[in-house]
């Protein structure tokens, strides 16, 4: 994972646990995807990742809580 989910001090857990469990995932411009989802303790977070080349794996490149 890249430096830049960390910003807002989310941990990776929290991360993975929102795109896993997301209520909402929507594909935006330039393969980038937006996850709604939890953390591990019911807390909304708001992710984004940008697809790989072959649009097979996913990096986070931005992760924050949406109360912020």
């Amino acid at each position: 994972m890249l430096p830049s989910p960390f910003k807002h001090n989310i941990a990776r857990e929290d991360i993975e646990h929102a795109v896993r469990q997301a209520v909402v995932t929507e594909e935006l411009d330039d393969d980038l995807r937006l996850y709604f989802g939890p953390s591990r303790r019911g807390t909304l977070l708001e992710v984004i990742t940008v697809l790989g080349e072959q649009q097979e794996s996913e990096s986070v490149i931005h992760a924050m809580g949406m109360d912020a």
